[in-house]
């Protein structure tokens, strides 16, 4: 049987049939057997043999691992159920960018007084944001109580942990845009047209801008040209714009541009932060 252990040796050994068949059922009925071995087969040719580098759980009932070539130039993500059965697969090429080395100025403070982050990271496994240069270097912070992002109806809003926490600011400066009138997504509808949903975005010294984004309708504390102090209320966590679930979304940005450039983020009391991590 195909387990996140022996993945790599049935993946290694072309066995890529058998993978398949170990695949939870709505997955191969969205995924035909012919493409998911023929995309393996060239990934295969193209990365060479893997061996496993990560792994973590972020939810109930399924794990997540991350394997690698011994380059580290391709990788891929499986994620399993508890019954090891696969659930989805993730190929990509494992880019690695300068712009990792360059931090942020200036040194912030956690927006929330609580938080697990469920993505950050320089890599594609512990940060969705890595692939793409203006959010780069964005996490995602949520709450939860022993992996369960809510305690009942998970069509409730309300009952997600992380839905209506205060939103803080993470370092002194001047409200430069705010927006605070978009309606939050009900869960699993995603508002493409208005991506950052409500916001606020903070001018800071040196030329950074922090972005708190997906806020709580009506939330918003501040206006445009507001001075704020460090842990200051801005808004409360929600779910407006391009989210799935109640989440903050924060970065550190060069201008005051939606989703401008990001900047790898020095925190005041962490060396530095990764999906999985909880913090106060």
């Amino acid at each position: 049987m195909v387990t996140p252990d022996t993945f790599v040796e049935y993946f290694n050994s072309e066995k890529f049939k058998e993978i398949y068949d170990t695949a939870f059922e709505p997955f191969k009925q969205n995924t035909e057997e012919s493409r998911f071995v023929e995309s393996l087969q060239i990934f295969h040719r193209e990365a060479g043999d893997l061996h496993q580098k990560y792994h973590n759980k972020l939810t109930m009932n399924f794990n997540r691992y991350f394997y690698v070539n011994d380059e580290e130039t391709h990788s891929l993500t499986a994620a399993f159920t508890d019954d090891n059965e696969i659930i989805g697969i993730e190929l990509h090429l494992n880019e690695k960018y300068d712009t990792d080395d360059v931090w942020t100025k200036n040194e912030y403070a956690l927006p929330l007084e609580e938080a697990v982050v469920s993505a950050g990271g320089t890599d594609v496994f512990h940060n969705y944001h890595y692939r793409t240069e203006n959010q780069r270097y964005a996490y995602d912070l949520t709450n939860m109580v022993e992996l369960y992002h809510h305690n009942g109806d998970p069509g409730d809003l309300n009952a997600y942990f992380v839905f209506g926490s205060d939103v803080l600011a993470p370092l002194d400066g001047v409200v430069v845009d705010v927006k605070r009138d978009v309606k939050d997504n009900q869960i699993g509808i995603v508002n493409q047209d208005e991506p950052s949903g409500n916001y606020v975005i903070i001018e800071h010294e040196n030329g950074e801008y922090s972005l708190l984004a997906h806020l709580k309708k009506d939330s918003v504390q501040v206006d445009v040209g507001d001075s704020v102090v460090t842990g200051e209320l801005v808004g409360q966590v929600g779910n407006s714009g391009a989210t799935t679930l109640p989440h903050l979304h924060f970065q550190v940005m060069s201008d005051k541009e939606l989703n401008k450039d990001s900047i790898r983020i020095r925190f005041k009391d962490f060396e530095s932060l990764k999906q999985g991590d909880r913090v106060e």
